[in-house]
Order: structure tokens, then sequence, then C-alpha cells
């Protein structure tokens, strides 16, 4: 457990008690909560790098399919790109009009949007693999990050026993282990992570 502390450096608290469950071969290891809310981040952060190369894989197939749905209906590409300019947060006020929220009003480019995007729905002319892939890559995000809020405990304890057995293979023992495990685990400095976070975040919202 002492290994464990060195090389988890911070949270000790949380992370020791999932430790010395998955040491026993024993199932339990709980979810993980700020994995679920930032995968890609929170896996830069404890340097868990395999599952982070999963995660980014999963994120740039999202986000080609998300580019897909989005050139088979230029108008409609057009009519959000000029609301998007107008008002970041536009997509909010179309939904509450759209439900017939009281209050709610539209800019004409918001109006035009809306009209572009009920002719693309109804016609049935178009294609209806947009909706698919918009609702697949919706769902598959959030499946994602569950997926990822269960596997990352184990696979955090995983990555730090890789790190001792190499040490102890190579030979270090006492505080030169110590020192080798320090070194290859703890965590990315935060910033790194806040703007892989930022970005992470941005991309959740699309």
């Amino acid at each position: 457990s002492v290994l464990y502390e060195i090389a988890l450096r911070k949270n000790q608290r949380y992370y020791i008690p999932r430790f010395m469950v998955l040491d026993k071969g024993l199932k339990g290891a709980g979810w993980n909560f700020m994995a679920f809310l930032f995968p890609l981040a929170w896996s830069f952060y404890r340097k868990v790098y395999k599952l982070s190369a999963v995660i980014l894989a999963v994120y740039i197939a999202l986000i080609g399919a998300t580019c897909l749905t989005v050139f088979m209906d230029k108008p409609l590409w057009e009519s959000f790109n000029a609301c998007y300019e107008e008002d970041p947060e536009f997509i909010y006020k179309v939904t509450a009009y759209a439900n017939e929220e009281s209050g709610a009003t539209l800019t004409p480019n918001q109006q035009q949007y809306l009209k572009e995007q009920e002719e693309f729905i109804n016609n049935v002319d178009q294609p209806k693999i947009n909706v698919i892939i918009t609702w697949g890559t919706f769902i598959l995000s959030y499946v994602l990050r569950a997926f990822v809020a269960i596997v990352a405990n184990k696979a955090y304890f995983k990555k730090i026993n890789r790190s001792i057995d190499i040490g102890e293979k190579i030979g270090f023992q006492g505080d030169a282990l110590k020192t080798f495990v320090y070194r290859k685990n703890g965590t990315v400095p935060i910033i790194v992570v806040a703007i892989i976070g930022f970005i992470e975040y941005t991309f959740m919202r699309f």
C-alpha cells in the first residue's frame, strides 16, 4: 500500500480502499464519477494513456459521424452557423420555442433554422440515416462515459501495478523502487487537464 500511496500522490483516501479490493482479486472497484464526467481529462490526469487512446479514438469516430450528418444538409448547416454566430446558446431557445414554452421568442435567423430543420425532418426524400447517426452518437457518447466510469479504477490499478512490476524487473528495490514508481505515476499538470477538460466539455455539449 505504500507504493500505491507514492504512485497516487493525490486523493489516496478514495483510491486506496478500492485498490485493496482489487489487490485481493475481488470485484467492486466502484464507479468513478470524475471519469464519467470527463473521461479523457481524467485518464490524462492520472496518466492512464491506454485508456486515453481508446477514448480519443471513439471521440474521433463520433466527431466524424457528426460531421457526416452536417454535410448531408447544407442549408440546415448554413442556418445553424448563422444562428451560432448570433448567439452560441441559441439551440436552447429554439428548443424552448418548439416546445411552446411561454416567453420563448426567436430571431429571424433562428426562425429560419427551425424552418430548415422541420423541412429536413419532414421531407421523405431526405435520407433518414442522419437522424440515426445523430441519436446514435449522442447515446454512444454516454455509453462511453459510463464504460470509462466503470473500468477507470481497475485500469488505473493495473497501470500502477505494471509500473511496480517493471521497476522490480529492472532490479530496483527500497527507495530506488519508490522513486521509480513516483516518477512513472502521479498526475499531469492541472493546466493541461483543464484545457483537455474544456475541449471535452465543449464536444459533449455539441
